[in-house]
């Protein structure tokens, strides 16, 4: 359905505008990646609406979403398996946060494991999308650059005040997309070794 919809897309844009015909596949994927995103996006604040909490959702949103797109990390095969996988996350990280909150000094850890493991590892190089020298280092920067800031906030947050569900949203996000980097490192290793 996914691949039937972006195929429509493509189809209107093609017929408004005078555009390549080799470049069609190209649209196609990108049609196929927003609308697999943004239907994640939705189904994670409808989520967040039956959590009865929507701000939970923009703060996971900016974190996983916003870092992930210069860190890298694991991706998931399908985008059925991607929406799954991106919700079970979130999910995750909001069970998580409603036990942990009650726990603050862990945050503090969470958050600087977290933001330490980003800041060195990122971006994970993907063999299935390969980065320009250029565009890796670029990605790397950025990357460096947003985990840095997101850590500055959450501690100036922290020392602020602000509620820990909230604090607790920051540092399991931050975790999430640390794992997902260390998940991608652990099975290009182990396609190493089996190679080897």
């Amino acid at each position: 359905m996914l691949h039937s919809c972006a195929e429509y897309l493509t189809h209107t844009l093609y017929r408004h505008c005078p555009l390549s015909e080799e470049k069609r596949p190209v649209f196609v994927y990108g049609f196929e990646l927003s609308l697999s995103t943004l239907s994640s996006i939705l189904s994670i604040i409808l989520l967040s609406i039956i959590f009865k909490n929507v701000y939970f959702s923009l703060l996971f949103l900016y974190i996983f979403f916003f870092l992930r797109l210069f860190s890298g990390g694991y991706h998931a095969p399908t985008y059925s398996r991607c929406f799954i996988l991106t919700n079970a996350i979130f999910v995750f990280v909001y069970l998580l946060s409603e036990v942990i909150r009650w726990y603050k000094p862990l945050l503090i850890p969470f958050a600087i494991l977290s933001c330490i493991s980003i800041f060195l590892l990122s971006p994970i190089r993907s063999t299935k999308h390969p980065l320009s020298e250029r565009l890796y280092a670029q990605n790397k920067k950025t990357a460096r650059i947003i985990v840095s800031i997101d850590f500055l906030l959450f501690l100036i947050l922290y020392i602020t005040g602000m509620p820990t569900r909230y604090l607790a949203t920051w540092a399991l996000s931050l975790s999430a997309v640390a794992i997902m980097m260390v998940i991608t490192l652990f099975k290009k290793n182990s396609t190493r070794r089996e190679s080897v």
